[in-house]
C-alpha cells in the first residue's frame, strides 16, 4: 500500500464523510419538498353514517326528523397563486443549504485525508526508529564485553564502564516507549484508514510545493469549504428572512371542489355540488418577528466578516478555531417565525 491508496481508501470509507455525504442527500430531499409546494394540492374525502336534518321552515316537511344514511364522496382541489414570495425563498434557502452541506462533505474529506498522510509517516517513523535497536543492542553487548573482560588494546576507563551500566535500564525504558508508540500508531493507522498497516511504501517528498505560503494561503482564503460552508449558511439565513415577509402580504389561492353523494336534506336523492372561489386572505401584525429575522441575518454577516483573516499569520493562528466554528454551526436557522399580534381575515371574489 503506497500513500496515495491509503488516502482513496479513508476518504472513500471513513464514516464522518458517509455521515456528511447522507446529511448533503437528506437536505436534496428537503429540496424537492420545497419545490413541490409549487404544485396544486388535492384532497379526497369520504363520509358515511347516519344523519337526521331539522328544518322547522323547510317547505318539505315530510323528510324532517327522520335518521336516513348519508354518504359521500368529496375532491377538493388548491392552488397557490400568490403567496407572498414564501414558497421561491424556501427554495433558494434550500439550495443554499444544499451548498453548505456539499462544502462540508469536502471539508471532511479533506480533513481526513491530511489526517491519513499524518497517521501513513507516523507509521513509517515510528518504525525506522523500532528498526535501529538491534544495532544498538550489539553495540551495547560490544562495550559491556570490553568493559568486563578488557580487550587487547588499552581497557577502558572504569567511570565509562559505571556511565554506560548506569545507561542500560534507561535504554530499555526507551526501548519500550518507542514500542508503545509503534502499537500506538498501527492502531490510529486502523482507525484512519480502515486498514492493517501491511507493507507500506516508502513515502517521498510531495511535489508542486509552492514557493512561498502566499499562494496556498490566497488560496485557502478564498476557496476553502469552511468559508464556503459559512458564505452558504449566510445565503440561507437571508432566504429564512426574505421569508418572514409573506405572512406580511396577501394569500391568493384557487380552490375547487366536487361532492357527490347522498345526504338527508329536504329533497330526496343524489346530491352533486361544484363549488370554485378564489380565496384572497390578508393578515395584519407586528414588526417583531421580521425585526428578530433581520437581527439574525446581520448577526450571521458579521460572523462571516469576522472569520476571514487579513493576512497569513492571523489565518494560520485563527485556522482551528474557523475550522471549529463551521463545524458546530447549524445548517440553516429556522424559518418560523413568532404568532405576535396576528389578525386573520379572508375575502372571496
Amino acid at each position: 500500500m503506497d500513500l496515495s491508496s491509503a488516502v482513496e481508501y479513508a476518504v472513500a470509507t471513513n464514516p464522518r464523510i458517509l455521515e456528511a455525504a447522507a446529511n448533503r442527500r437528506a437536505v436534496d430531499q428537503e429540496l424537492e419538498e420545497a419545490t413541490g409546494a409549487y404544485l396544486p394540492r388535492l384532497d379526497i374525502e369520504g363520509a358515511i353514517g347516519p344523519q337526521m336534518l331539522e328544518r322547522p321552515n323547510a317547505s318539505n316537511a315530510a323528510n324532517l326528523g327522520v335518521w336516513r344514511l348519508s354518504r359521500e364522496v368529496s375532491l377538493f382541489a388548491r392552488q397557490t397563486v400568490f403567496d407572498g414570495f414564501a414558497r421561491a425563498n424556501e427554495v433558494y434557502r434550500q439550495e443554499a443549504r444544499i451548498d453548505g452541506a456539499a462544502a462540508r462533505v469536502m471539508e471532511r474529506a479533506e480533513v481526513i485525508g491530511l489526517e491519513a498522510v499524518e497517521t501513513y509517516l507516523d507509521v513509517l517513523r515510528h518504525r525506522r526508529i523500532s528498526t535501529s535497536r538491534p544495532a544498538t543492542s550489539a553495540f551495547t553487548a560490544n562495550c559491556w564485553r570490553a568493559c568486563a573482560h578488557g580487550s587487547t588494546a588499552a581497557p577502558p576507563p572504569l567511570a565509562s564502564c559505571a556511565r554506560r551500566k548506569s545507561a542500560s535500564p534507561a535504554r530499555e525504558a526507551v526501548h519500550a516507549d518507542i514500542l508503545k508508540a509503534v502499537g500506538a500508531a498501527d492502531a490510529r493507522f486502523q482507525n484512519v484508514i480502515g486498514r492493517e498497516p501491511l507493507k507500506l511504501a516508502w513515502a517521498g517528498l510531495p511535489r508542486g510545493l509552492p514557493p512561498s505560503r502566499r499562494p496556498p494561503w490566497r488560496f485557502a482564503r478564498t476557496r476553502h469549504p469552511a468559508l464556503q460552508a459559512g458564505g452558504a449558511d449566510v445565503n440561507a439565513a437571508e432566504a429564512a428572512f426574505d421569508r418572514t415577509r409573506a405572512p406580511h402580504l396577501p394569500r391568493v389561492d384557487l380552490e375547487g371542489r366536487a361532492t357527490i353523494g347522498r345526504t338527508s336534506t329536504a329533497r330526496r336523492g343524489r346530491t352533486t355540488t361544484f363549488p370554485f372561489a378564489c380565496r384572497c386572505r390578508g393578515t395584519s401584525s407586528t414588526a417583531a418577528s421580521t425585526g428578530a429575522a433581520h437581527a439574525r441575518g446581520r448577526a450571521r454577516h458579521g460572523e462571516q466578516d469576522a472569520a476571514r483573516p487579513t493576512s497569513p499569520d492571523g489565518g494560520r493562528d485563527r485556522a482551528a478555531g474557523l475550522v471549529g466554528h463551521f463545524r458546530q454551526r447549524p445548517a440553516a436557522c429556522s424559518t418560523e417565525a413568532p404568532e405576535v399580534g396576528r389578525d386573520r381575515g379572508d375575502c372571496h371574489l
